[in-house]
């Protein structure tokens, strides 16, 4: 007991502690942060303000804990000389160094914390006499006293659940009974309180889910459940990757096929199939009834343009190139701009948020100007109109026969130079055309060598080991042949004659074209 009056009795024991316990609380720390054991390690320190107070040694006002890790299972320990008890040792200058230590009897293996709390007596041990003297230092003391229990009382009502200021002025902590042993803390009907409920109390659950309810970790908690390690593990992933793959055990090659949104996806991105260029039926056709103006296109699918996804035409479309575009059969086709003596370039289209496919009409063989939402596209062919009419044709496969053969080139005396001859065949693409060749000399006097040519390729004079074909004979002659020669996206080929006078003449006429449609390239 200490006094405020005619004296203040301490030990000179005492009194030295006094003198070094420090005049001020400089930290709000009331506890350490867990210390790991390792089986070696003994002394554990602590670096909160403690000093005697009263009867009650520093010594005395800590509470050490030894936790159990994987449980969160405690055992207080005392202070002693025996085995599972512990010694303490208090820095001198509380100011400069609070805390101090602790030094276990006992050496504990890896697998628990060493926890040490400040636990201040809350006794009244300051004696204040009438009219006595005033102590400073016992003074001092008491408020020291008071702000370490101020501290602890502090440290634990913030981990203690209460209610906010939210909860209003009409909110009542005070919990209503009945206090049955079992029953579960819940916040009454009306919100303005708690209540003890029935529905929380053992037997209230199965028996199954209180074994699971009442173990003391998670991991322990899944055993209750009876979930094997596999179950387990796929339970406690974070997203639903890591549920395929660590919890279920998902290849990445299978969690890449499986979360594809469309089947085309699953093909060419789950599955890696290179779907680059297929095509299958879309059969080009004039129509029986507008041949004029409107093109039919048969059942089928193709890839798109960049073999990222398969898009399929479940029936026949019919679709008109005399009117602008709309969705469906029957309806317009063209892209933009207003119709025209020139090549339109047959597109397959598709737009990803529907699957909807369709078809439309464009003069770029390349970049046709798509419709809303239409994000998919495929060249499946090349149209002609002439004299203001669709020129019929009959397709098979990548072949296109023209219905009426194209007289394209009438030459009399062509010379025997380099010249590029344009024919009847789609403009914006490199087509092999279909055509026949004829020369006459109607007086020879030697041989004459015709050499028609790609126009990608070098140019060379023509002759007896570089031609197509040729004539030779001292008799007027005509000579045809049909041949097939590569154009470029200007319709155009090459032709050189060996020799030429006005006695020779160059026929050349288109019968039709090949155009593989993007399945090559």
């Amino acid at each position: 007991m200490a006094y405020l009056g005619r004296g203040s009795p301490q030990t000179p024991h005492r009194r030295a502690r006094r003198e070094n316990a420090g005049m001020t609380i400089a930290s709000t720390t009331v506890a350490n942060s867990g210390s790991s054991t390792n089986g070696a390690t003994t002394q554990f320190s602590f670096a909160f303000h403690i000093a005697d107070y009263g009867d009650v040694e520093a010594e005395d006002q800590i509470v050490v804990r030894l936790v159990t890790t994987a449980t969160g299972a405690e055992t207080v320990l005392t202070r002693g000389t025996s085995a599972g008890q512990y010694s303490v040792s208090i820095n001198a200058d509380q100011t400069a160094s609070p805390g101090g230590s602790i030094t276990t009897i006992s050496t504990y293996a890896s697998g628990y914390k060493i926890w040490i709390e400040l636990s201040p007596s809350f006794l009244q041990a300051t004696d204040y006499q009438n009219q006595g003297a005033f102590f400073a230092e016992t003074v001092e003391d008491q408020a020291d006293q008071q702000a370490r229990q101020i501290l602890v009382l502090k440290d634990r009502q913030r981990r203690t659940p209460y209610v906010g200021v939210p909860a209003g002025a009409s909110f009542d902590g005070e919990i209503a009974g009945p206090y049955t042993a079992g029953y579960g803390l819940v916040v009454n009907g009306s919100g303005t309180g708690f209540t003890l409920s029935a529905s929380l109390a053992a037997g209230a659950v199965s028996s199954a889910w209180q074994a699971v309810i009442n173990t003391a970790s998670i991991a322990l908690g899944w055993a209750a459940a009876g979930f094997s390690s596999v179950s387990k593990t796929l339970n406690e992933q974070t997203t639903q990757a890591l549920m395929r793959t660590t919890g279920l055990g998902v290849t990445t090659v299978a969690d890449t096929l499986i979360t594809q949104t469309t089947q085309p996806l699953m093909r060419t991105t789950g599955l890696g199939v290179d779907i680059q260029g297929y095509l299958f039926g879309l059969t080009l056709s004039n129509n029986g009834s507008d041949a004029t103006n409107d093109i039919d296109i048969a059942a089928g699918q193709a890839a798109d343009a960049t073999g990222a996804v398969r898009m399929a035409l479940a029936a026949s479309l019919t679709k008109r190139l005399d009117a602008a575009w709309a969705v469906g059969a029957g309806n317009g086709g063209l892209d933009t701009g207003s119709i025209d003596n020139t090549t339109y370039h047959v597109w397959l289209i598709m737009r990803s948020d529907t699957g909807v496919v369709d078809a439309l009409f464009s003069t770029s063989a390349s970049s046709p100007t798509m419709p809303a939402n239409y994000d998919y596209k495929r060249r499946i062919g090349s149209i002609l109109r002439e004299s203001s009419a669709i020129v019929g044709f009959v397709q098979n496969g990548d072949k296109f026969t023209r219905k009426a053969i194209a007289n394209d080139i009438n030459a009399a005396n062509p010379g025997t130079a380099a010249v590029s001859r344009a024919l009847s065949v789609p403009a914006g693409i490199s087509v092999e055309a279909i055509i026949s060749v004829s020369i006459a000399d109607s007086t020879p006097v030697g041989s004459v060598y015709v050499l028609l040519s790609d126009l990608a390729t070098t140019d060379a004079v023509a002759g007896v080991t570089n031609a197509n074909f040729g004539v030779n004979s001292g008799a007027a002659i005509t000579l045809q042949s049909s041949l097939t020669i590569r154009t470029s996206t200007a319709r155009e080929i090459r032709s050189r004659l060996s020799s030429s006078d006005a006695s020779v003449a160059l026929r050349l006429n288109t019968i039709g074209w090949i155009d593989t449609r993007g399945r090559l390239a």
